[in-house]
């Protein structure tokens, strides 16, 4: 499902379900890579930012890489960065009030950050083993795991909400067993001794156990409508 038929969900008033949500966060992977490639291609350029949103198919506004106006002629001046009403909209000083991080009261997120905390420590002061085979997989992966979760739990689950919260928690899963392939290819080129390598192995498993009834627990609340909305 492309990102049309995913916004035609919207227009019908259902809830965007664990694939629709897949389908759409696949799309934006795919223009962040777009993206990263234009910017390593243009950023020697003069002109970068305006071939890459050209390439990328974003309507700059009139006033893009242009001086502050004197009169109030461009229609898109509170989205410019020198804009008086677009810094009044949000405050810096609003940021620094904001409410720790739901994810943050999360056990499974505590978790899987540990692992990935304790991976990274052990790697940190071995940097030759770092570089064999599926040790830095295994490093990116593990960290990926708690990226997920945490964007899971930050989404909530109200009822537009609660497909990506799960989408999200699907994603954690697959970073876990990308991760559990990449140790074992680090213990195979002996990166890792079999006996951390066990440990470690230990908690990503369980990880994953509670991944599994997590996801279960959430699509019970989707198909049943038990939404927690804001």
């Amino acid at each position: 499902m492309d990102y049309d038929g995913a916004a035609e969900s919207w227009r019908d008033d259902l809830p965007w379900d664990e694939f629709d949500w897949e389908a759409f966060l696949q799309e934006q992977d795919e223009r962040t890579e777009r993206y990263m490639e234009l910017e390593a291609k243009y950023r020697e350029l003069p002109d970068a930012e305006e071939r890459i949103a050209h390439e990328m198919g974003w309507e700059a506004p009139p006033c893009f890489g242009a001086e502050p106006p004197e009169s109030d002629e461009c229609d898109k001046r509170s989205s410019c960065d020198w804009s008086e009403a677009a810094a009044d909209e949000a405050p810096f000083e609003d940021l620094a009030e904001e409410e720790p991080h739901a994810y943050e009261e999360d056990p499974l997120w505590h978790r899987a950050h540990e692992v990935a905390v304790r991976l990274h420590g052990y790697f940190r002061f071995r940097p030759e083993a770092c570089e064999s085979a599926g040790a830095s997989e295994l490093l990116r992966h593990s960290a990926m795991v708690a990226a997920k979760i945490a964007g899971g739990r930050s989404m909530g689950f109200s009822r537009d909400a609660l497909g990506g919260n799960i989408a999200n928690h699907k994603r954690a899963m697959s970073h876990v067993l990308r991760a559990l392939a990449a140790l074992d290819e680090a213990e195979r080129f002996r990166a890792i001794s079999s006996t951390t390598a066990a440990r470690f192995r230990r908690g990503l498993l369980g990880v994953r156990e509670r991944l599994m009834g997590r996801i279960v627990e959430l699509r019970e609340m989707f198909y049943s409508g038990q939404f927690i909305d804001d």
